[in-house]
């Protein structure tokens, strides 16, 4: 009886493994479809926030946050790159005041926050709260 209930165990463990392992691509590529996708939407947003805020009043200010994980946020020429896992989206931005150059890394483990601020004719991104002289 022993012998029976172990290779009936041993079966059932294979069995387990061998379906695992036929549907682990699967799982893994709606994974990084998922990280794409929630990358798209950041970038999105972000892009969007700063379109908004060129006709806000000046010292209007906005605070985001980003995911926890490895990631790459550039503001440059009014294109705004995100960048995480290799993944990268870029999205333009209606410029019609200067959106200040930024970069703002994100430490794995950490939400990152940063602060998109409208000072006058300019708007900026940065990590700390800033005060429009």
């Amino acid at each position: 009886m022993k012998g029976f209930i172990i290779s009936k165990t041993i079966i059932i463990l294979m069995l387990t493994l061998i379906m695992l392992g036929a549907f682990a691509p699967a799982v893994a590529g709606s994974l990084d479809e998922y990280i794409k996708r929630t990358l798209f939407v950041q970038a999105e947003q972000v892009a969007g926030l700063v379109n908004v805020m060129q006709a806000s009043p000046s010292g209007t200010s906005h605070k985001f946050f980003l995911p926890k994980g490895d990631c790459e946020l550039t503001v440059t020429n009014g294109v705004i790159n995100l960048t995480q896992n290799k993944n990268s989206i870029v999205r333009e931005i209606i410029s019609h005041i200067v959106v200040e150059d930024k970069k703002i890394l994100c430490i794995k483990g950490e939400d990152k926050v940063f602060y998109i601020k409208r000072c006058g004719d300019r708007i900026f991104i940065d990590e700390r709260e800033r005060r429009c002289n």
